[in-house]
């Protein structure tokens, strides 16, 4: 409730009234000459009335009641009739009640019939009303009432009358009814539209708001009363905080907006009282009657003066009523409107309430689209009131809007600085939840395990406990941590096995067990999961998990069987696996010489049609069968057709497989059939020239130079035109292999990089981009850019992790970190290298650079361990085991163990070979310093 005086809804003229009123009316007294003649006392009391001088009339009016009160001719008794009225009505307006009440009291003892009669009992009701004898006046006005009759205008003067009456004693249910026939005859607005703005508050106070409505034109009416009532703006007020607490929001909200600012109030009402004061100046500086406008015009001023003072006594209330404005928007479900005045608020009101505004703006933005202003706004409080009272609902909201957004990179910047700015954040759990997954969507695994196991570490029994369980497991899944994944999988299948989490983690548990080579056991839980859950949208995934396991153990035909299964339910497969479980069915199929099902299999697929499906390399298996069924023309013909078909694209990578086996197969074809098909691709080399297929026709040159039937010219014009950059954008990635490779047999540096940018930009996770990459790293360190040498060979360590290359992109790696003296990475490189048993060739060299790095951190003993391991255990690899010798005994040296240094350069040099080898002078060198240090 807004504080104040309380208002019920008049305040009475009383003595103000009566000061205001002898005031205005004094000011024009002059004093009155002796008058010796009644004509002269006439005129001189006729001109004091029409001059507003009233206290000069009543002088020469009481000089004609003396002279004439008795005579009884009827010319004197018709002209005392008017004397008596204007000298009570003198009366009145000089505040002289009692005079005034004597006065009309003896007019109508005289004329009870006249036509002024009913007026003069009117006005005997209006004086015991001005001295606050309201029940004798309300007495006088029933009886005015009951004798006379009485036009509209007089008879709203009475009803006006006796409502203030009722008024001034708070008495709203006996003046409603009033007031309603006030409303009902007033024959002009401002007396009607008094009438509604008493009659509105009577109406809220008893809480009946139908009637208010159909008021609301005439209450809004330009020059309205309503817009400097204090009764009517408090009592809004007041109503519509009581329908609020009621959450009748919509019809508060109605009511506040009737409710003028206090400024306002103020301003309309000072307006109006100036209006007021000037017009009954004009009215006492005129000749003529216009008592009755004046009369009014007094009242108005004396309630005009009440109103200002109650509004001074009011505390400004503009900033609370604003507020309730826009809580009331928002109760009601109008955001855009709520936050917008909230944020008004904000900026411009009470700074008590600045920061619960700003927090309302926010949250009544997250309530529509677009979220422009929500971020703002929230970003906003964040900044501006860092651990304040809303400060932990305003970040994890957010934070929750950016994920919903799936905006990773801003989730976490929110999120991170609330557990900065709020360690002890209100919904922490929350918070830690949300940062975990985002993290995992931004596929920084670590991050995403530290904050779901912190979650789940310091809040045991949390309501996210189960999700958080599961998306650790994720995480490790995904950063290639299954041992540890495993342990989470297992965890929520046996500490949650209601939750929906179950199911997946059943079978990620069996991807954990493939991942780390243990294939039955993978095989045993996806075969259980599939018992278990036979309609799951992941058993398309399980069957080309468990083809893979019967590849690996050779049951080629149990293969089969599963990836067909999965093949079946292929909507439940994105295209990726889908693709390769279809194509390594047809693998097994061709290794088990199946050709007829190779073929039927795969016609198959092209039938399928789906989107993003390798026809050519479908087309590719084909024209292979038929060529292993003795169909040699059809194979060459099948290869011809596809190349026709799809050569125009370059993103269609089997044709550069296919272009690759036509060229083995038409050399083992040999004769006629070889000249026909080098014949018919040099034939599609000028249609597509002419045809404007660029794609088409550079992969056609591409193999031209190997034409048996072509000259030695020909072979080399076809080469070069290839190297060209203009090429580049046309390019399929067989043809920029080939660039590459040519022109770095040429000593063309710049197009060989260029061509293999094009290849990593365009065709980025095919194999053709391992060597690409690897090219470009290498040049990378050459120029001594390290940066991006990194980039390169992280991504073949991570997309091609089982290869070759990857081995020497670790080796390079680790390489790079030593030379930038980040040891623990050099050194983690190195032993990745050691952990894959298909890498054996490197792990000398592996073995070698960790004791490098043992040593440049002056961890000598764990050096020589390394060194030693490696000509104890490779000695094989004799260039190795030189330069391990080597670099123990001098390790052992830094560890003053020079006996020991020399015994090892001895043991060496012992081996003819190794000491036949640039290092063994070297050995040689440093055994006769060492020996003089002995």
């Amino acid at each position: 409730m807004i504080d104040g005086p309380k208002i019920s809804g008049w305040r009475r003229p009383g003595a103000g009234f009566v000061a205001v009123l002898a005031a205005a009316v004094l000011a024009a007294a002059v004093p009155a000459r002796a008058q010796d003649t009644p004509v002269e006392v006439r005129t001189a009391a006729h001109l004091a009335l029409s001059q507003g001088r009233y206290a000069d009339a009543i002088r020469y009016l009481n000089q004609l009641v003396t002279w004439f009160s008795d005579d009884r001719s009827p010319s004197i008794v018709q002209e005392l009739e008017g004397v008596y009225f204007n000298l009570g009505l003198c009366h009145l307006l000089l505040g002289d009640f009692d005079d005034a009440r004597e006065v009309f009291q003896e007019y109508l003892r005289r004329y009870r019939r006249e036509s002024r009669a009913h007026l003069v009992a009117a006005y005997i009701g209006d004086t015991h009303r001005y001295q606050e004898d309201f029940e004798t006046a309300l007495q006088a006005y029933r009886e005015a009432l009951r004798q006379y009759v009485y036009t509209e205008d007089v008879l709203s003067d009475i009803l006006l009358a006796k409502v203030r009456c009722h008024l001034a004693e708070d008495r709203w249910r006996e003046a409603t009814p009033l007031l309603q026939r006030l409303y009902r005859i007033a024959p002009d607005f401002r007396r009607r539209n008094w009438a509604a703005t008493m009659l509105t508050v009577a109406h809220l106070k008893e809480m009946n708001l139908d009637p208010v409505f159909r008021m609301v034109p005439i209450l809004l009416a330009p020059d309205s009363f309503a817009a400097f009532s204090v009764a009517l703006n408090m009592t809004a007020l007041e109503t519509a905080d009581e329908l609020f607490a009621e959450e009748r929001y919509r019809e508060a909200l109605w009511l506040y907006r009737l409710v003028y600012p206090h400024d306002v109030l103020m301003h309309n009402a000072l307006t109006r009282r100036d209006r007021i004061e000037r017009r009954i100046d004009f009215l006492r500086r005129i000749p003529g009657d216009a008592i009755r406008e004046l009369l009014r015009l007094q009242e108005m001023l004396s309630e005009t003066e009440a109103e200002i003072a109650a509004l001074e006594e009011i505390p400004n209330y503009d900033g609370e009523l604003f507020f309730r404005i826009a809580r009331s928007y928002f109760e009601t479900r109008r955001y855009r409107e709520a936050s917008e005045l909230f944020y008004d608020l904000y900026v411009d009101g009470p700074r008590d309430r600045a920061e619960e505004s700003l927090y309302l703006s926010f949250l009544a933005a997250t309530r529509f689209q677009p979220l422009d202003r929500a971020f703002a706004r929230g970003g906003e409080y964040m900044d501006e009131y860092p651990g304040g009272r809303w400060y932990d609902p305003v970040s994890l909201t957010l934070g929750q809007l950016y994920a919903n957004l799936r905006d990773w990179p801003n989730t976490i910047r929110v999120l991170e600085k609330a557990l900065e700015v709020s360690p002890e954040h209100r919904e922490l759990v929350e918070c830690l939840f949300l940062l975990g997954y985002a993290y995992f969507m931004e596929e920084q695994f670590p991050a995403s395990v530290e904050r779901l196991v912190r979650m789940n570490t310091e809040f045991p029994g949390n309501a996210r406990e189960a999700e958080g369980t599961y998306w650790t497991g994720m995480a490790l899944l995904f950063d290639k941590e299954y041992e540890r994944a495993r342990v989470y999988f297992d965890r929520v299948v046996e500490d949650f096995s209601t939750s929906i989490f179950v199911e997946d983690s059943t079978f990620r548990s069996a991807v954990c067990d493939f991942a780390l080579g243990e294939h039955r056991a993978a095989e045993a839980k996806l075969l259980g999961f599939l018992s278990t859950y036979p309609e799951s949208v992941l058993r398309a995934e399980a069957y080309v998990i468990l083809g893979d396991i019967s590849g690996v153990f050779g049951e080629l035909e149990e293969a089969v069987r599963r990836f067909r299964r999965a093949v079946a339910h292929e909507e439940q497969l994105n295209i990726e696996l889908y693709n390769y479980a279809v194509f390594r069915c047809g693998e097994i199929l061709s290794e088990m010489r199946q050709f007829e099902e190779v073929i039927a299999h795969f016609n198959r697929y092209i039938e399928r049609d789906r989107p993003e499906s390798n026809f050519a390399l479908a087309i590719y298996w084909i024209g292979n069968a038929h060529w292993e069924l003795d169909r040699r023309e059809r194979a060459l013909g099948t290869f011809q057709r596809a190349i026709e078909t799809y050569g125009r694209d370059r993103m269609e990578l089997g044709i550069d497989l296919i272009f690759e086996e036509w060229v083995g197969r038409t050399r083992r074809a040999g004769g006629e059939l070889e000249a026909q098909a080098w014949a018919q691709m040099r034939e599609l080399l000028y249609r597509a020239q002419d045809e404007g297929a660029t794609t088409l026709a550079l992969r056609v040159q591409r193999i031209l130079p190997f034409d048996p039937t072509a000259s030695e010219r020909e072979q080399a014009l076809h080469r070069e035109a290839l190297l060209n950059e203009a090429n580049l954008p046309h390019a399929s990635p067989g043809v920029l292999e080939m660039i590459v490779h040519e022109a770095n047999r040429d000593g063309n540096e710049a197009l060989a990089l260029a061509a293999a940018r094009e290849i990593v930009a365009t065709f980025t996770e095919t194999d053709y981009a391992l060597t690409a990459r690897a090219l470009l790293a290498e040049e990378a360190v050459a120029r001594e850019d390290y940066a991006e040498a990194i980039v390169h060979l992280d991504i073949i360590r991570e997309v091609f992790a089982a290869s070759e290359e990857a081995a020497n992109a670790l080796m390079m790696l680790g390489r790079i970190y030593m030379e930038q003296r980040r040891f623990e990475e050099a050194d983690e490189a190195f032993r990745d290298v050691l952990g894959v048993r298909e890498w054996r060739a490197w792990w000398p060299e592996a073995l070698f650079r960790r004791g490098e790095v043992a040593r440049a951190r002056r961890r000598f003993e764990e050096a020589a361990a390394y060194y030693e391991r490696i000509y104890v255990l490779y000695s094989g690899h004799r260039e190795w085991a030189a330069r391990a010798y080597l670099a123990r005994a001098e390790t052992l040296a830094r560890l003053q163990e020079i006996n020991g240094a020399v015994e090892t350069l001895e043991e060496m040099l012992s081996q003819e070979d190794l000491a036949a080898r640039p290092e063994g002078a070297q050995a040689r060198e440093l055994m006769e310093r060492f020996r003089r240090r002995i």
